[in-house]
């Protein structure tokens, strides 16, 4: 049946991205450290509210959660933004509150003037679209 053969290819796609994720070396040339974002996600063509709070390591690991219409998320991730470059990569992966499915993001992190800034996309096994965040606290250097 169709269904299936589309949630195979979302599977084999969401497995691709996060091995993708996995390739990445990280490096926190900005010295990130706790950071909390506000912004948009959009699929479907409904933008709605999120948020998220994560803390970085010296390496570019970065872990913590995010709040959306869904509930909160676990987030898992790297940033590869070497010190000097006003515009980094930034992968993760976020597990929902009821885990039947993960979702796998990357995109770009830079600086807008002196703030931070995430374009991404996502993608799941049941959805995708895309993510605007903007630093509400935290510095890049």
């Amino acid at each position: 049946p169709l269904v299936l053969v589309i949630r195979y290819r979302a599977h084999k796609a969401v497995e691709r991205r996060s091995e993708e994720r996995a390739k990445l070396r990280p490096c926190n040339g900005h010295g990130i450290t706790q950071t909390t974002w506000a912004g948009t996600y959009t699929e479907t063509g409904a933008s709605k509210p999120t948020t998220y709070e994560w803390t970085a390591d010296s390496s570019g690991q970065f872990s913590g959660f995010s709040k959306d219409d869904d509930g909160t998320s676990q987030v898992r991730g790297v940033l590869v933004w070497e010190p000097n470059q006003q515009e980094g990569q930034i992968a993760w992966q976020e597990i929902p509150p009821i885990a039947t499915h993960t979702v796998e993001v990357s995109g770009k992190i830079r600086l807008n003037g002196s703030h931070m800034v995430i374009d991404a996309d996502y993608i799941s096994q049941i959805e995708q679209g895309t993510i605007c965040l903007e630093a509400q606290t935290g510095v890049a250097a």
